[in-house]
């Protein structure tokens, strides 16, 4: 799981399921968790492709995403404006 902290927020990225079904689906995680400080879930950013790893560019408000689908790439997701004020 990959972990990034934008002025107080974890960005967590998520599966839901083990390494055995990602084998046999190719479907790694979905799902972007953000939590505050605290532990505290504040958003639960759903994607619409499987992520294997994340990085986050606090300068630009993008989460960069390792796409795993037959043709590996990179997807931009935009971080939602209420998680920047």
């Amino acid at each position: 799981m990959n972990r990034y902290i934008l002025v107080l927020l974890l960005f967590a990225l998520y599966a839901g399921h083990g390494q055995l079904d990602f084998n046999e689906t190719g479907i790694m995680a979905e799902q972007i968790w953000v939590f505050d400080h605290k532990g505290k879930p504040l958003y639960n950013l759903k994607l619409d492709r499987s992520i294997i790893q994340i990085l986050v560019n606090e300068q630009t408000s993008e989460i960069y995403g390792l796409t795993t689908d037959e043709d590996p790439g990179i997807a931009v997701f935009p971080i939602p404006e209420e998680l920047l004020r």
